[in-house]
């Protein structure tokens, strides 16, 4: 038996001080609250344990994309992405592509559609069925409309493995592919300009997330319909909402008012890590684009456009909390709870006894310290 005592351990139901009790084979054999007896128990005073964290949505990182996904002989890079990502507390990711042509997306696809890694809980499309005027850092020579085709052919992708689409709401085609197909597949609300916007599509539960709130889509107006005001006013939210707080994608009083605004079952934090996360500063292609990487942000290259985060995921989540003063059981939905139920999974997002341990142990600047994957002890150093 391996005991770690003296922790926080928190849940998305409570927090409490106690102990976890796991077998040589990484099984969770008891959570207890209180002072542990345990002869050899290891001492973490200091340290909150919680449910690894799902990115559910992310690019990929150290020279790793999703994108790549269409090309051979990319099980190296895929492994380094996947230990290092470990390193972040992340155990789970929504495998998101950017906009590519359609014989890439089948290409990408045809991976899926075979054996893919457990870290993978889903294939999110960010494109090409977005705006040109939302485009941010998708080739909006390959944006597009959906059409009945494609969307039969995602439907056979999710018999493999869930399939999230990235639609814009203000043309009359997605319209009609929302309403006749949101029942087989997830539709994404973002990258759009919509100013005159159906709030029945979120009311009705067509759109199942919105993408990266406040960025890439229509802003806050006083006369608009706009996308912002939409999630803004509603007072019956059964979505999830994205925030990237890297405080540059959305401020520091922004993330404190947003979560003030939405109910704890709403949010998901997600990092929008772009491949080369983790790469030194400089130019690098992102699918068709180049972006440059300036410490933990990218931009559109000659540009002020954001891109995308390089920010750790640890570290997203600290910020949210520096900034909301959030309880730590409010975290563990925020960064796995509420997108693993989302997913309708039992034992992801959740410290669960007599299941394999998939939990961090993080210290008070959110440094890992310490991640079961799939109850087996992921390397850190």
């Amino acid at each position: 038996m391996i005991c770690y005592k003296n922790l926080l351990i928190a849940t998305h139901k409570e927090s409490f001080i106690g102990y976890v009790v796991l077998s040589e084979s990484g099984i969770i054999k008891s959570v207890n609250k209180g002072k542990c007896n345990i002869k050899d128990a290891l001492d973490y005073s200091g340290h909150i344990l919680m449910p690894n964290f799902i990115d559910s949505h992310t690019h990929g990182g150290y020279d790793f994309s999703f994108n790549d996904l269409k090309e051979k002989n990319i099980q190296d890079k895929l492994n380094k992405y996947l230990a290092e990502i470990k390193k972040e507390g992340v155990g789970h990711v929504f495998a998101t592509t950017v906009t590519a042509s359609y014989s890439d997306i089948k290409k990408i696809a045809s991976y899926f559609t075979e054996k893919y890694p457990k870290e993978f809980l889903a294939w999110y499309l960010e494109g090409p069925y977005i705006s040109k005027e939302k485009n941010g850092a998708h080739d909006e020579n390959l944006i597009k409309n959906l059409s009945t085709k494609e969307v039969q052919f995602f439907s056979e992708v999710s018999k493999f493995i869930p399939v999230y689409l990235a639609l814009a709401s203000e043309y009359s085609q997605n319209k009609k592919m929302l309403n006749q197909y949101h029942d087989q597949i997830n539709f994404a609300l973002g990258h759009s300009n919509d100013n005159n916007f159906d709030s029945k599509y979120l009311k009705d539960n067509k759109y199942k997330r919105v993408i990266h709130f406040l960025n890439a889509m229509s802003g806050f107006h006083q006369r608009n319909k706009s996308l912002v005001n939409s999630v803004l006013e509603d007072t019956n939210r059964n979505y999830l909402i994205e925030i990237i707080s890297d405080l540059t994608h959305v401020r520091s009083q922004t993330i404190n008012f947003l979560y003030q605004s939405f109910d704890d079952s709403n949010i998901a934090l997600v990092s929008d890590s772009l491949p080369n996360k983790g790469s030194k500063n400089g130019i690098y292609k992102l699918n068709n684009l180049e972006v440059e990487k300036k410490d933990y942000l990218f931009y559109l290259r000659d540009s002020s456009t954001l891109a995308g985060s390089g920010m750790p995921y640890n570290l997203i989540l600290k910020n949210f909390y520096k900034a909301t003063k959030c309880s730590f059981s409010e975290l563990v939905k925020f960064s796995s709870y509420n997108v693993a139920k989302s997913l309708k999974s039992k034992t992801l997002g959740r410290i669960k006894i007599n299941t394999k341990a998939n939990f961090v142990l993080i210290d008070k600047d959110f440094n890992v310290k310490l991640h079961y994957f799939d109850g087996e002890k992921a390397k850190l150093d």
